[in-house]
């Protein structure tokens, strides 16, 4: 008889931890998280700020907001000036803006990709 309760629960246990194996891989790649592009801050004043950036320009164009010090901030784009290392752009916030830090560096949302996939970039040497 105890045999038999041991069996019952090994295969018990055993049918647990496949089902939990299986959800965590289909959660592992189905879950999207954010990544973000940090950009540098070049000036600020007042309700405007000057950032330096060699990223895409459709990457400010398709965002209106950007993140500092997990405060969200959204802007609208006044001008730009292109230079040999990347471009130049004038960025009119909503909201009042104030360095914490001496930080420099802003973040931008970049695009939505799956835990496995930032797993496998994270394992990459570059």
């Amino acid at each position: 008889m105890r045999s038999y309760k041991k069996k019952r629960l090994l295969l018990l246990s055993f049918v647990i931890t496949f089902i939990l194996t299986i959800v965590f891989f289909y959660l592992i790649n189905t879950v999207k998280l954010w990544t973000y592009n940090t950009v540098s801050i070049l000036n600020i004043d007042d309700n405007v700020i000057t950032v330096f950036t060699t990223l895409d320009l459709d990457l400010f164009e398709d965002n209106n907001f950007f993140y500092y010090d997990t405060l969200k901030y959204t802007y609208k784009i006044n001008s730009k000036e292109d230079s040999e290392d990347g471009v130049i752009l004038m960025l009119e916030l909503e909201k009042s803006f104030r360095l914490v830090n001496d930080d420099m560096v802003i973040l931008l949302p970049n695009k939505r990709e799956t835990i496995l996939s930032l797993i496998i970039d994270s394992w990459r040497v570059k």
